[in-house]
């Protein structure tokens, strides 16, 4: 059994609205430690509430939206005077939720407050390895003129990998590995290596137009 959001002395959510500025310095909430009011749920900084505690007792009010607050401590000795009697008829005795038993609430809020804010992993999402067989057929039917994005989908093939594969008009994928063809001959790279024996001063400018000259 869960507490239902329509009991608003048993709310004991501590979920952080990170982007929610304090209400009495008015900075953000992000690195600082904060303390929210119940019922309403507002945040302010810790700090910020030590400071105007001694306020906020004297007019037990909320300082965003005027409503009577009561402070987590409170509200759970309030579960700990009447657990004898929550216990035996299991229920709310405001609105006569079912509720459970005031140790589960507070590990239930503990865990909610502390896993809140860790890292949350997100799964990056693979995409299949596909093959020429797949590639060529998207490619031909482009180059046809035909409609390649409903083939594409058919195979499946990502839409993204699709376009790139029409873009490039290679049929065929890159083989992986191997080598890189040269520019230079090996020996123009004998004939280069000599240059810059005799005169390391010489520029990139001065080796192209000496390259050029042979070519």
């Amino acid at each position: 059994m869960e507490l239902k959001d329509n009991c608003a002395i048993c709310r004991l959510s501590m979920t952080r609205h990170l982007k929610d500025n304090c209400a009495i310095c008015r900075l953000s909430m992000t690195r600082h430690d904060i303390k929210r009011l119940l019922p309403c749920k507002h945040l302010i900084h810790a700090k910020c509430f030590e400071l105007s505690e001694a306020i906020i007792e004297r007019v037990a009010t909320c300082p965003i939206c005027r409503t009577n607050v009561l402070d987590v401590e409170d509200i759970i000795k309030c579960f700990e005077l009447s657990e004898a009697i929550i216990e035996r008829v299991a229920t709310c005795p405001i609105c006569r939720t079912n509720v459970l038993d005031v140790e589960d609430i507070i590990r239930k809020v503990y865990r909610r407050y502390n896993n809140q804010d860790r890292e949350r992993v997100v799964a990056r999402k693979v995409y299949r390895r596909y093959n020429n067989q797949d590639r060529e057929r998207v490619v031909a039917s482009a180059n046809r003129g035909e409609g390649w994005t409903a083939l594409a989908k058919s195979l499946p093939v990502h839409y993204k990998t699709a376009y790139h594969w029409v873009n490039s008009g290679r049929e065929k994928m890159l083989a992986e590995g191997g080598y890189k063809p040269k520019i230079l001959s090996e020996e123009e790279i004998n004939t280069l290596l000599s240059w810059l024996e005799e005169n390391c001063s010489l520029t990139l400018k001065q080796i192209k137009t000496s390259i050029t000259s042979i070519s």
